[in-house]
């Protein structure tokens, strides 16, 4: 708890620092002034490198387990190094806006081979017979690992567009890889959990709900590598836990990230990264959140953009539930893992169609 504790209060402080000590010039390379576009959804200029801090926390964090944790621990503080190069790409983009993806992409691919090499985090099984024996063998072992983080990199970034959003679902999952890891033993697993619990929630204080500071690709990047290298470790580590299991806890990222695949190039005949307004969190912003309080008075562009969140909240919940329950069953989280798409496939319907209930946090009672 103590490694929680210490992460959560370098990153609270680091972004204070941020958003108080920042020279509020809107020509600073510290802050997202672009307010147009289609993924834009905030009204006045915000600091986009609240990564800083997830890393200070981080790196203060992996120092005092290195200096005073079992021998195991220094583990996280290579594991943070070898996240580096993502998070150093995703930054510099933060800073000047003008990094080409393929650069991006080979500094997140970067960031996969120094796990696999130093680390050896590398996915060897994935609970199917033929595909397992295939995985035996280096190579298939690390191109798939190397698809694996490269997409949940991307995903975490895809679902960065409102208040909270992505820290929360990391948070999440964080918490349900924290708590397998803490019932196998896996101290390991469950210290670089607790760190960046920490470390995430230090910043979602200031980024929920008022927006006084954003996660930024370099911070997305980070989180992302993380994520995918921590679940990685849990299953490879602990027999008894299925690959599965963290598919299903990132369920919502991933399933979002592959259905905007396939609606932007096959569906719209476009490139997959061409950004557009169809995410389903956009959708819930701009089809299910009221656009008054209760009392009738209407909501800011700010406070209807937090009670986003809440939503995608509750539907990564629905993943990452039946994942804790079946942990240990291939075959359950499987057929899980298709319901949580089936589910997702007819909540972007009902949001298209405007027929989505809203929740008591969005909804506008008659006067």
């Amino acid at each position: 708890m103590v490694y929680l504790l210490l992460a959560l209060f370098s990153s609270l402080i680091a972004s204070l620092w941020i958003v108080s000590r920042v020279p509020q010039d809107t020509n600073s390379w510290l802050y997202d002034t672009t307010l147009v576009g289609a993924q834009k959804f905030h009204t006045k200029p915000v600091p986009r490198v609240g990564g800083i801090a997830i890393y200070v926390a981080l790196a203060i964090s992996s120092l005092l387990m290195w200096w005073q944790g079992p021998f195991e621990l220094r583990n996280v503080a290579a594991l943070l190094l070898c996240a580096t190069p993502a998070f150093a790409v995703g930054l510099l983009e933060d800073l000047t806006k003008r990094i080409e993806p393929r650069a991006r992409m080979v500094a997140i691919g970067t960031s996969a081979f120094m796990a696999w090499a130093v680390l050896d985090v590398s996915i060897n099984r994935v609970d199917i017979a033929g595909v397992d024996v295939l995985l035996t063998f280096a190579l298939p072992a690390f191109l798939l690992t190397l698809f694996a983080v490269t997409g949940i990199v991307n995903a975490i970034n895809i679902i960065d567009g409102f208040h909270g959003l992505a820290l929360m679902v990391a948070t999440l999952a964080f918490a349900a890889f924290g708590w397998v890891a803490h019932g196998t033993q896996d101290l390991l697993v469950l210290s670089i959990c607790l760190a960046s619990i920490g470390a995430l929630l230090g910043l979602f204080i200031w980024n929920y709900p008022r927006g006084q500071i954003f996660l930024g690709d370099g911070g997305a990047y980070l989180v992302g590598v993380m994520l995918a290298q921590t679940g990685v470790l849990l299953f490879t580590r602990n027999s008894e836990v299925s690959a599965w299991f963290a598919v299903l806890v990132l369920g919502y990222p991933t399933t979002e990230t592959v259905f905007s695949m396939y609606r932007k190039h096959v569906v719209r005949k476009i490139s997959a990264l061409h950004p557009d307004r169809a995410h389903l969190h956009m959708l819930v912003h701009g089809r299910v959140v009221t656009r008054a309080t209760a009392s009738g008075r209407p909501l800011s562009a700010n406070e209807r953009n937090a009670r986003t969140s809440p939503y995608l909240w509750l539907l990564s919940l629905c993943s990452i539930a039946p994942a804790l329950a079946f942990y240990d069953n291939a075959k359950a989280l499987m057929v899980c893992c298709a319901l949580f798409v089936l589910l997702y496939v007819w909540l972007y319907q009902r949001a298209v169609s405007f027929r989505m209930p809203a929740l008591p946090f969005a909804r506008k009672r008659a006067s």
